[in-house]
């Protein structure tokens, strides 16, 4: 398919992001193409039963089509369904593949794929459940893609993270300005989060886990340390996710990183998986256990945040549903009725104790846990003036100042 670049240039982040954005864009049109284009259809039609499968070179997903029923994304093959590759197809329709791409490029198909995709990728606008529930249902086709751009977005924020904070007051405007489209970058990177990492992706996720050296990462970092608790529940979320390939790298980064943060995350990052896959819980909770004296030995467990988010994590792994039921009242203490895309889920700062409730974080974990993706975003697509993306300058100003100002004489600046 041709590349379209229209779409996107008002992000402005960078050749990467925007390439894989286009590969989104893609996918999609082509899916929606499959979906709806019935004479490309029959000519892909490996036997005479109305549904089967199409897999597209280089990819490790198949989209189930035919009939006038939806289709749908699948990580691995429907062994029930007959199946057709392109572009092994051209093999008996030497044009198919051409032909497909050409649909897809075309103005029609290319504008539901951005009109689907479009508030969900961009920097002004906070996509509704509505327009996320359309998505999802595409998520195996697009999640590979999605994290990726999550990925490379975490690069860009590294860039900006030290023109945060002005060095003289005149400075202070532009500043600003900066937090501003930081926290849009984070926002954004939560979303591809959310979209790129569900249970039933554990399979690629835990074999990605695998391929790398871990040295400062982990699912939840980039997320836990920028404050927001809607980004440490999605932060969670994704921990769970990868499930057991990430559970000896978390207790490494307890047994060698002395920095709180890094602790912090640790636990929570356990306590997700742990509540996330119940046949690993036990051992993990043994091992956590196990784990403690060193952080004793290093002061780690005598600092009260570390203490109460030890403990926090111990008692959610012995006692899951009354963990649920905690993390439910824990909500409404902070006025949350519904979704997780609530005021005082965004701003809160979720490595911070309050009293009745303990390290937000770990409080509202089991809900998120059992929570629907579309439960992360406000109940109709919103761009409010003055509100970005759920923020006021001055909720992105205390978020920001709580992760990443190291002048502050407060403990929250000496986590990191």
């Amino acid at each position: 398919m041709q590349r379209r670049t229209v779409a996107l240039k008002r992000l402005n982040l960078g050749s990467t992001v925007d390439g894989q954005f286009n590969d989104l864009f893609e996918m999609l049109a082509l899916g929606l193409t499959l979906e709806g284009d019935h004479a490309i259809q029959d000519r892909l039609r490996p036997d005479e039963r109305e549904r089967f499968c199409v897999q597209l070179e280089g990819r490790e997903t198949w989209i189930e089509i035919g009939g006038r029923r939806a289709a749908k994304s699948h990580r691995m093959r429907p062994e029930h369904l007959a199946e057709a590759i392109l572009p092994a197809a051209d093999a008996r329709d030497p044009r198919l593949t051409e032909e497909l791409n050409a649909a897809a490029g075309r103005t029609v198909a290319y504008k539901r794929s951005a009109e689907m995709l479009g508030s969900a990728i961009s920097l002004t606008v906070m996509p509704g459940r509505q327009a996320i529930d359309a998505i999802l249902r595409w998520a195996p086709t697009l999640e590979t893609a999605a994290y990726s751009a999550g990925a490379s977005i975490m690069t860009l924020l590294d860039h900006d993270r030290p023109m945060l904070f002005a060095d003289a007051p005149k400075g202070e405007r532009t500043a600003r300005s900066i937090r501003r489209r930081y926290w849009a970058k984070v926002n954004l990177m939560g979303r591809l989060t959310l979209l790129s990492t569900p249970a039933a992706a554990r399979n690629w996720l835990g074999e990605m886990a695998n391929s790398f050296d871990w040295i400062a990462w982990t699912p939840s970092w980039p997320l836990l340390r920028e404050r927001s608790l809607w980004l440490a529940a999605i932060g969670g979320r994704a921990a769970a996710s990868f499930g057991s390939a990430v559970v000896d790298p978390y207790f490494e980064t307890m047994r060698r990183d002395r920095r709180p943060m890094k602790t912090l995350d640790a636990l929570f990052g356990l306590t997700a998986v742990a509540l996330g896959a119940p046949s690993e819980r036990k051992a993990i909770l043994i091992e956590m256990k196990n784990s403690l004296p060193s952080l004793r030995a290093s002061e780690l467990l005598g600092l009260p945040m570390i203490e109460l988010a030890a403990a926090q994590a111990l008692d959610a792994m012995r006692d899951p549903e009354t963990a649920l039921q905690r993390s439910i009242a824990a909500l409404g203490l902070l006025g949350v009725r519904q979704g997780l895309f609530a005021p005082n889920i965004v701003r809160s700062d979720g490595a911070k104790p309050e009293a009745l409730i303990g390290h937000l974080a770990f409080a509202v974990l089991p809900y998120a846990l059992s929570a629907s993706p579309t439960d992360f975003f406000p109940a109709a697509t919103s761009s409010k003036p003055g509100l970005h993306l759920g923020l006021s300058d001055a909720g992105i100003g205390a978020l920001a100042h709580a992760a990443w100002n190291m002048n502050l004489p407060r403990v929250g600046s000496r986590l990191h």
